[in-house]
Parts: structure tokens; C-alpha cells; sequence
């Protein structure tokens, strides 16, 4: 580990009574209440207002899409939806309490299976509603963010880029449909502005109509933010005029000072996980601009890399605080508090549930957290090696999700060099195959786990299968595509910098 490089922060006393009151924070239900509730990091202080609209932005969808999918079975029920979304977006404009609130109901639908279904049954049951037009667009534009991925265009490999550019042309035509029909439904222009940035267009025009329409919008002026960065085809010019707009008009929507942290910390955003650590003292200074919580996930990181284990955790405390539309940042600290503050852990492992009751790895995580929990009441816990300890110690076996959780164990303890605790039977990444030959992430665990033993060809081969067998549209798969594109063109999965 590197030799801890001094922090400015607080001292560990601080810390500890800071990580105290955010555990005791998590333990709220309603995120709003939870966030508000939330200290703020020691040594960061935030305006009050700005805290209290950034958080006023995690309100959870009134409608779920279960509820909707109900509705839709039920005879008015069409009707029913169009009241209720007429009615969130006349409260977008006319009551400030209730900003963002016509945003966050139609993320439901940014997901495929029951979220494409769904849209489509909406559709099909009212064609002239504005609504339900708005939500198959922004579910094909989620699909067509999904499979285009994160990379620049000329690095997107053609047959993405024509699955990508069909599903944007089909969002588009609801997503104009929509505005047709209600010219003040400012989420479908956000949706266009994703689209533009998802296709590499120029996104000047949509923008100029959605910031006549809903200047002061944080998910309007967000997604113009979005569109105009480098990586997307755009320019720091660009991003210089989101920076004006927000200078003149936070006043109205003090949360669009959080965008502001973002484009101060663009370029740390975009900077390799190895080099964080060189950046924690400039991570450090553009959170203090603002809330968000990638910059607080990247600061979180270079804590760890500098060996600030405590200023790590509280670093993606914050992150959670502020996450939004998903929990990756809560799974994370999950993973930090496992083995040290398991009832932390067991917190974040039933939030995931919450959010997501039918994803199984999220159900081995609160298996696991409940393992670690009772370890800790038995007494057992200070036996526990803190970095390396094995899933059967938490009593995780024998569950639906069996081969779920022996490729994580897999994965894991071959990363942590503990492969002898799995046995000297047949190698895991071998066992994994047979048990799953075609789960394609039991592929890529054995591609991993091949790559980190050294062994080019075998781990190349598994690779190919991953990508042969995933589903682009599983949220997972842009960041193993890239990995893995890379390895196959170099014909080497070791990075070119390994002796």
C-alpha cells in the first residue's frame, strides 16, 4: 500500500463520530428525509439551499412500474396515468416543492424486459397520449445508451453504432410525438438531448428548446451538460456556456450549482483509476463547490489509494448520500463495512433490495451481510481477516443463486491471492463452466481469473465467449465489452505497461 499522503481533513475522532451519524442517517427509509438528514463531510460545508435541492431530486417515483403495468390492466386505468403525470408536470412548473418530480417517474422505464413491455402495452392502449409516447422513447433511448456504451464514436465497434443509431431514430419519433402532443413536456426534450449525445449530433438546437421551455431545470440543464462534453463531440466552449447559464439562474434551482461541480471536475472524471491518487488534493477542492456524487465516488477512491481507509469510507458515505437513479456507490461501501461495521452493511444490502427485489447477486449481498451481522453478535467477527475472507464464512451456500455466488468467490480470491482456500479440487474457473456454459458471466469470471494467472491464450478464448453470450442490454456489459475489445485487439489481456 502507498504511504499515506497527509490529509487536511480532520482527525480520526472527527471521522468516527461523522461515519456514526451517516450509519445512523441510512437507517431512513425515504430518501429525501435521508439526504437532508445526512452530515456533510468533515471539513466541507455546502450552502443549505443547495443541499436541500440536490436532495430534493432523490424523491422516489410516486408510481412504480408494477403499479403502472396495474393500472394499465384495469378499465380507466390510461386515463388514470395521463391525470396523474398531467398533474406532475403542472407541479414541475407551478410548485417548487414538487420540481423534478415529472423526471423521476419516468425513469421507471429506462431498463429493458417488464420497462419495455410496459411502455409498449401503454402505448398500444393510448396512442395519443403524450405519456405514454414519452415512455417508449425514453426506454429505446436508455436501450440506445446502453449499447452504444461510453466510448468516443470511432472507438465504438459499426455494429453497435447501427443497433445504437435504429433505437435512437425510433426514440426519437415518440419523443417528437410527445412534444407534439404537450409542447411544455420537458423530459421528452431531455430524452432528444440524450439522443444527440448517444449519436455524437449536435445537440445546439434541442438544447435551445428545452432552456425556452424549462430554464431552470436540474435534469434540462444536466443533460445539455451531458451532451457537450469532449467525450461526446462537444468542446470546453460548450461547457464554459452551461457554466454561464448556471451562474445566472441557480438562484432559481440552487441545485444546478452541482453541475457546476462536475464541470469543474470533468477532467477528473475522466482520468484513469491509477493516476486518483495523485488527485486527491484537486478532488478534494471541486467537491467543496458543490454535491455529487461521482466526484465524492472519485475522491473516495484516491483516499483509498493514498491509504486513508477512514476518509475512503466517509468519501463514498457521501457519494450514496447523493446518488440517484442507482447504487453502485451504495454497493461499494457495502463491500468497505463488510467485515468492520456489518450492521452499516446490512443497511445498504436491503436499500439494493428496495431498489431492485428481483436482481439475484443483490440477494447474495444481504445473504452476506446477514452472515457478517451474526458473526459480530456471536462474537466471532475479530477473527475474520478484515481483506480476505471467504463467502462461507458468512454461511453463504446452498441459495437459488449458487452460481452467482461461486463466480464472485471465485473472482474474488483468486484477486486476493487466497486461491488455495477454495480447494484443491478442480480449479474454479473451470467449475464455473460446467456448472453454467452458457452464463456469460461465468466466462467473464474465468477470463478474469485466467488473465490474473497469466495465462494469454485460455483467457482471450474465454473473453470471445463472453461477448459471443451476453446481452448488450444488461447494465454490465459496456464496461466488460471495453475491457475485453481491448485485450482482443492488442491479443493480450495484461496491460502494456506489465513487464
Amino acid at each position: 500500500m502507498a504511504t499515506p499522503k497527509k490529509n487536511d481533513v480532520a482527525d480520526d475522532k472527527v471521522i468516527d463520530a461523522y461515519l456514526r451519524d451517516a450509519m445512523m442517517a441510512d437507517a431512513i427509509v425515504d430518501p429525501v428525509k435521508r439526504c437532508k438528514t445526512y452530515p456533510d463531510m468533515p471539513g466541507i460545508s455546502w450552502d443549505k439551499k443547495v443541499v436541500a435541492a440536490r436532495c430534493g431530486i432523490l424523491r422516489a417515483p410516486e408510481y412504480t412500474l408494477t403499479r403502472i403495468h396495474e393500472l394499465l390492466d384495469q378499465p380507466g386505468g390510461a386515463k388514470k396515468l395521463d391525470d396523474h403525470f398531467s398533474g406532475l408536470l403542472s407541479d414541475h412548473y407551478g410548485v417548487p416543492a414538487r420540481r423534478e418530480m415529472i423526471f423521476a417517474a419516468f425513469d421507471v422505464f429506462k431498463n429493458s424486459g417488464a420497462a419495455a413491455e410496459t411502455a409498449a402495452a401503454w402505448l398500444a392502449s393510448d396512442p395519443d397520449s403524450a405519456y405514454a409516447q414519452l415512455a417508449v422513447g425514453v426506454q429505446k433511448t436508455w436501450a440506445a445508451g446502453t449499447v452504444r456504451g461510453g466510448d468516443s464514436y470511432s472507438m465504438t465497434p459499426q455494429y453497435r453504432i447501427e443497433m445504437m443509431l435504429r433505437l435512437v431514430e425510433e426514440a426519437s419519433v415518440h419523443l417528437t410525438r410527445a412534444l407534439e402532443l404537450e409542447p411544455t413536456l420537458s423530459p421528452a426534450c431531455v430524452a432528444l438531448l440524450d439522443d444527440a449525445k448517444i449519436a455524437s449530433d449536435d445537440s445546439g438546437i434541442i438544447a435551445k428548446r428545452c432552456l425556452r421551455m424549462d430554464p431552470y431545470s436540474f435534469a434540462v440543464v444536466n443533460a445539455w451538460q451531458n451532451s457537450v462534453e469532449p467525450r461526446w463531440g462537444g468542446s470546453e466552449e460548450e461547457m464554459r456556456q452551461v457554466s454561464n447559464h448556471i451562474d445566472l439562474h441557480s438562484d432559481k434551482n440552487p441545485a444546478l450549482q452541482s453541475i457546476s461541480t462536475m464541470i469543474a471536475g470533468y477532467a477528473y472524471s475522466m482520468a484513469p483509476y491509477e493516476s486518483l491518487g495523485e488527485l486527491q488534493d484537486q478532488l478534494l477542492a471541486t467537491v467543496k463547490i458543490a454535491p455529487t456524487s461521482m466526484m465524492f465516488d472519485k475522491l473516495s477512491r484516491a483516499y483509498g489509494i493514498n491509504g486513508h481507509r477512514k476518509l475512503s469510507l466517509a468519501a463514498q458515505s457521501q457519494a450514496v448520500r447523493f446518488e440517484q437513479n442507482a447504487v453502485s456507490a451504495r454497493r461499494s461501501r457495502m463491500f468497505m463495512t463488510l467485515t468492520t461495521m456489518p450492521g452499516w452493511a446490512l443497511l445498504d444490502a436491503e436499500e439494493q433490495i428496495r431498489r431492485y427485489p428481483n436482481y439475484a447477486q443483490f440477494r447474495i449481498d444481504r445473504k452476506l451481510a446477514q452472515g457478517f451481522v451474526a458473526l459480530e453478535k456471536s462474537g466471532q467477527l475479530p477473527s475474520i481477516d478484515k481483506d480476505r475472507f471467504s463467502y462461507s464464512d458468512a454461511g453463504v451456500d446452498g441459495m437459488e443463486s449458487n452460481n452467482a455466488t461461486l463466480q464472485d468467490e471465485c473472482l474474488q480470491f483468486n484477486l486476493i491471492r487466497r486461491r488455495e482456500d477454495l480447494g484443491a479440487r478442480a480449479p474454479c474457473e473451470d467449475k464455473i463452466i460446467k456448472a453454467a456454459p452458457t452464463n456469460p458471466n461465468a466466462w467473464r469470471v474465468r477470463a478474469e481469473v485466467l488473465r490474473h494467472n497469466g495465462e494469454t491464450s485460455a483467457a482471450l478464448e474465454s473473453a470471445k465467449q463472453y461477448l459471443q453470450l451476453a446481452d448488450p442490454l444488461d447494465p454490465a456489459f459496456e464496461m466488460n465489452r471495453k475491457r475485453f475489445e481491448r485485450w482482443l485487439a492488442r491479443g493480450n489481456p495484461q496491460p502494456s505497461s506489465s513487464p
